[in-house]
Order: structure tokens, then sequence, then C-alpha cells
């Protein structure tokens, strides 16, 4: 793992000291992914579609918590988040939409998990030669929980008022890629080295 990498997972465990972390590689997602997914296409997904592949299986055959590598936490707020024997989906963001860097069900077989691991299946399954960024997180889930028939089975953390999204508390343009991108790799970015300084 880069060493900036294993700076984010140890702010990790600096806030949720009893954390036990699966790292899931390509070869080990194998194990995750092959009873539903075309391995052979899902290895033709870009790596953070890979990561959102994994992420609805993961999440839908075992619950617990699925975080990117890259997630970094600067608050003992996390662990009320990661706490949770509820069997609701949990995701920052606001709502209708959602983050899907952070994902925890604590049960499996949470009936939004499982169909987006259908969706994500079905997409793989049939991809077009172009895909767009959210062709497997975003895009079908914002779907799905859109739907009335799975609002009782999620639950969405505002992401402003729980700081978790960083870009829509610091950036002046709000959350959305632009804002992203200006404060993780601008001339702003040095947030990321203090944030890491303070936490690990």
């Amino acid at each position: 793992i880069p060493p900036y990498l294993r700076l984010c997972v140890q702010t990790w465990f600096k806030y949720l000291p009893d954390l036990e972390v699966e790292l899931i590689n390509q070869e080990a997602a194998k194990k995750w992914i092959s009873e539903y997914y075309n391995f052979e296409n899902f290895k033709k997904l870009s790596y953070p579609m890979q990561s959102d592949a994994v992420s609805a299986a993961v999440l839908a055959a075992e619950g617990g918590t699925f975080i990117d590598l890259d997630t970094i936490i600067t608050s003992p707020v996390a662990a009320d988040f990661f706490a949770t024997n509820s069997p609701v989906l949990k995701a920052f963001g606001k709502a209708p939409g959602m983050h899907i860097a952070v994902l925890s069900t604590g049960k499996p077989g949470n009936p939004v998990a499982t169909t987006w691991r259908a969706a994500v299946a079905a997409r793989i399954a049939n991809m077009p030669n172009r895909r767009q960024w959210n062709y497997i997180g975003n895009e079908p889930l914002d779907i799905i929980v859109q739907d009335p028939r799975w609002q009782e089975h999620i639950e969405i953390v505002d992401r402003e008022v729980s700081g978790n999204i960083l870009e829509s508390v610091l950036s002046p343009m709000g959350a959305g890629r632009e804002s992203y991108h200006a404060l993780f790799f601008g001339d702003d970015g040095v947030f990321v080295a203090e944030a890491l300084r303070a936490n690990t």
C-alpha cells in the first residue's frame, strides 16, 4: 500500500481502535464476486468501479462496513456510524443522493445492498464500450434509493451536518466533483496533509 494510503488507514484506528479490517484487492475480490459477476468483464472495469462492485457484493452477503482506502477519519463521531447492529444501509450524503466511499449495515441481506448487487451484475454482464464514472456505483444506487419500496432500508446521514464529506463543508463551491478536485488536488490541497498530520 502506498504511504499516503497507509496514513489514511492509520486515521481509522485512531478513532476506531477495535476495527477489524480486511483489505480487498482484485485477487481477493474473487471470493466475494465470482458467484454474482462475470469476472472477465469485472476486470475490464476501472479500479474505482471494481471497488463499487465489490462493495455491493460484500455488503449484501456479509453486512459490515465498506470504506474506500483513501478515506480520512477525523472525528470520533465516526464510531457512532460504524457501531451499529441496525439492518439499514447507512451512507453519508444529501438525501436522496448518497456518497458511497463509506457504507455500513449491521446485517447481511439488506434489500438496498442486494438490489444494488443485482443491478451491478446486470451492468457487468452487458457492459457498453464506454462507461461513465458512476456506471456501477452512484447511477444504479441513485435509482434504487429513490424507489419508495426501499426507504425504510436506508439511512442517509447529512454530509454537511456530520462533516463527513469534507468538500461539502470546506469548499465555497459546495459538494461535487469540481469541489472535490479543488480541495484534494488543487492549490488548497494542503488541507489533506494537515488532516493526516492531525489524525495519525
